[in-house]
Formats: C-alpha cells, structure tokens, sequence
C-alpha cells in the first residue's frame, strides 16, 4: 500500500480525531472484502468508500466526543455508480451526531434538531501531514516498510 499516507491524511482532515488503528482495521476490511481489485477503483476514491463504510464513534477514537456518519449524494446508489459518475457530480456528506445517551447503541435522529452538523465535504489536499504516532504504528501493523 504505497499511498497509505495520503489516504490517511485525506481521512484525518474529513473525519474528526481519525486515527490509526482505525485506519488500520479499514485497511485491513478492505483486504478481506476486496475492495482492491474493482477494475476502476481510483485512489482518490479510497479515502471517501472508507468513509462512507462505517460510522466513527466515540467508541473507536478515544478522543473524539460526537459520532459521524458519511455518505454520498442520493445520485450514488451503489458503489459501482461511482465509476460511472463524473467526480463533480459526486458529493460526499457528513453529518455529526451527539454521542448516544446510555443504553442507545446508534444515533437514529428522530428530528432534525437532533443533527449538530451536516455538510458537504470537498476537496483533495497535495500537502500531507502524519502524525508520528500513526506514521510509526500504521506501517508497522501493515507490514510496510
């Protein structure tokens, strides 16, 4: 995985308090699921089917304090769509949820008020940064060297 840093950091500057073992068990997900071999699948892409392939909860980053959930635009019903979309008319959302009170396993808002935050997440960004930490243990349990 050559480019692991990249896809990171795109991950990280979309997903608040990202971090690496999250990456790690979505790298991991994507092995045993596949997702490499799509004929079309472009790496700029990979950051955004991560993101849209579970939620980031408080559970999973210790220092993250509301859940998020992303998806694509309604235009995008599959994933195979993707390839046949033009990349300007895909849209990749995010909305930010309170953590779940109690027992509450996941946010199911019942009104919109229920929604802190939803917004539309753009942009590719050349300059990348990585955390120390994530830079040491990301390819150490990937076996990158």
């Amino acid at each position: 995985m050559q480019h692991w840093q990249w896809i990171f950091h795109e991950m990280a500057i979309r997903c608040p308090n990202f971090d690496a073992y999250e990456f790690i068990e979505l790298i991991k997900v994507a092995d045993r699921d596949g997702l490499w071999g799509y004929r079309n699948l472009t790496l700029l892409q990979v950051p955004e089917l991560f993101l849209v392939s579970r939620d980031f909860t408080p559970r999973t980053s210790k220092f993250r304090k509301a859940w998020f959930r992303f998806w694509f635009s309604a235009n995008i019903r599959s994933i195979d769509e993707l390839w046949i979309t033009p990349p300007e008319n895909v849209q990749l959302l995010r909305a930010e949820f309170p953590a779940p009170k109690g027992r509450q396993k996941t946010p199911y808002p019942h009104e919109i008020e229920d929604v802190i935050k939803c917004q539309q997440i753009m942009g590719i960004h050349e300059n990348v940064k990585i955390r120390d930490f994530a830079a040491r243990v990301i390819p150490e349990a990937l076996g990158i060297k």
